[in-house]
């Protein structure tokens, strides 16, 4: 090393007062506490920050008047000459890099560095340069002649610069990360065309790319490739950097093992495709139970009830038994319809058309009628608009409603049916003065086979509501239930205007 003179100290601090290197120092990308040198045109430490010490174990004193290369790894250095020969012609502004260094007591360690020229000049040496320099988060010592050891989350950089007169572009530099990454060396790597990276199979294609991005129609491109030697899938990232008052355009690209990702995506897919398969044949099974259970259920209750009404024949205990046989079954039969109903709108179609909703409201009311009278209820029907939605479907929806409505809306049934506008589409609300909903339970009402607490001797099979939600969910709707101010509830559901997955004319 040579020695340390005042002279040089002095020569030190005005160069790094100077406001180009003051300017660069501020704009290098690896934080406030990077170490900072300035090399002159021959590249001899002019200055160094004093926290170099800390990196390298060198003080300022020790490396002033030393040649910077002299700190690099042999392979390192040879492997940074083409991309240092396009940083010294102006075809390239900085070079930033992942380097093997020379530490004064622990051998040679990974450190990121990026080098900058000041007041650059194409075709000529920049007078001095810029360094910033630090260690990588999980720095460690290395042996003699090191393997460098990625993750799979680790990012590796190349840069390439388009060769002048021409639209390719050429390889000039890449670290050690994004070297093993391809499984390859920086050596081999540099002075390769970028298309041999990202399309070595086609290399009409990477051109295209490159094309598209010296053409201003994008400003990146990603790639991935899999290396069959290793088994591993490569996301390569490449960005185009215009290099002001400078010939040329330098090219960035980034490398990430994606490997786990792909897979974690494969095996999500596999889930996905085997729940759909899953869910097919569970519907499928319902189907076809629910058809094979109905007729069988048909003969109990008509055979029940008529023995039951035979009095004379039987004793009141076993018409009394025979009540209970037809009520049961009444019950497990309107549980077998509301199965087969699901089923058919999870299978069917939805075919759309413009209708109006006080007319699919009436049609719902209709076999309802008898019960409506019977109760002594009250239907309040207020705004009702002209909309887009499964007509079927709706009238499903309607009927449902109105029916929990009437059985739990208390004595003379008081139901309110109106819609208002909202954003993208309509809000529906169907609203009764009775029980109310228990606190806790307004979201489990929508699942399949629940019932809410409090609903007594009412009878019912716990999957009206959840075809409400299956219905309203295929128009790309919601709904849900609040409890009604004064007393009872309150369900509401949103029909919007545009429906994903629907089909037919508006």
């Amino acid at each position: 090393m040579s020695t340390w003179t005042e002279s040089d100290h002095q020569a030190s601090s005005d160069l790094t007062e100077d406001g180009d290197v003051g300017q660069l120092t501020s704009e290098l990308p690896l934080g406030p506490d990077a170490v900072t040198a300035v090399l002159d045109e021959r590249g001899l430490v002019v200055s160094v920050s004093p926290n170099c010490e800390e990196l390298l174990g060198y003080s300022p004193g020790e490396l002033a008047n030393t040649y910077a290369h002299a700190l690099l790894h042999p392979e390192d250095l040879r492997s940074l000459v083409p991309a240092t020969r396009a940083f010294v012609e102006g075809l390239t502004d900085h070079v930033h890099s992942v380097l093997r260094l020379y530490h004064k007591h622990r051998g040679y360690m990974l450190v990121e560095t990026v080098l900058r020229a000041t007041r650059p000049q194409a075709g000529r040496r920049p007078a001095r340069v810029v360094v910033s320099a630090r260690a990588p988060e999980a720095t460690e010592r290395l042996p003699e002649h090191p393997t460098v050891s990625i993750g799979s989350s680790e990012v590796g950089t190349a840069y390439a610069w388009v060769v002048a007169g021409s639209r390719r572009a050429v390889l000039a530099s890449a670290d050690p990360v994004f070297a093993a990454l391809l499984g390859s060396t920086t050596a081999h790597l540099v002075g390769r065309p970028l298309e041999e990276l990202t399309d070595p199979d086609a290399s009409d294609t990477g051109q295209d790319r490159l094309q598209g991005l010296l053409d201003g129609s994008s400003g990146t491109y990603q790639v991935e490739r899999e290396l069959l030697e290793s088994g591993r899938t490569i996301e390569l990232i490449v960005s185009l950097l215009p290099l002001p008052d400078k010939p040329g355009h330098s090219v960035v690209v980034h490398a990430r093992d994606i490997t786990r990702r792909r897979e974690a995506d494969r095996a999500a897919q596999d889930s996905l495709t085997a729940l759909k398969r899953s869910n097919q044949e569970l519907e499928a099974f319902a189907t076809v139970a629910a058809h094979d259970l109905a007729a069988p259920l048909r003969v109990v209750v008509g055979y029940a009830e008529m023995l039951a009404r035979n009095g004379n024949e039987c004793s009141p205990q076993m018409a009394e038994l025979l009540e209970k046989v037809a009520s049961t079954s009444r019950r497990m039969q309107a549980q077998v319809d509301g199965l087969m109903l699901l089923a058919r709108v999870e299978d069917e179609e939805l075919p759309i058309g413009q209708y109006d909703a006080r007319s699919l409201l009436e049609e719902a009311l209709e076999p309802l009628g008898g019960e409506i009278e019977r109760q002594a209820a009250l239907i309040e029907i207020g705004h009702l608009p002209t909309m887009v939605c499964h007509a079927t479907g709706v009238v499903q929806v309607f009927t449902n409603l109105i029916t929990n409505a009437l059985k739990y809306g208390g004595h003379r049934p008081v139901v309110s049916v109106h819609a208002a506008r909202v954003q993208g589409g309509w809000q529906f609300t169907v609203a009764d003065r009775g029980i109310g909903i228990p606190e806790g339970e307004e979201d489990r009402l929508f699942e399949l086979f629940h019932r809410g607490e409090g609903v007594g001797r009412v009878t019912g099979a716990g999957i009206g509501l959840a075809v409400c939600r299956r219905v309203i969910s295929r128009h790309g709707g919601r709904i849900w239930c609040t409890r009604r101010p004064g007393g009872g509830s309150e369900f509401h559901f949103t029909i919007p205007d545009r429906q994903p997955g629907a089909r037919g004319s508006v």
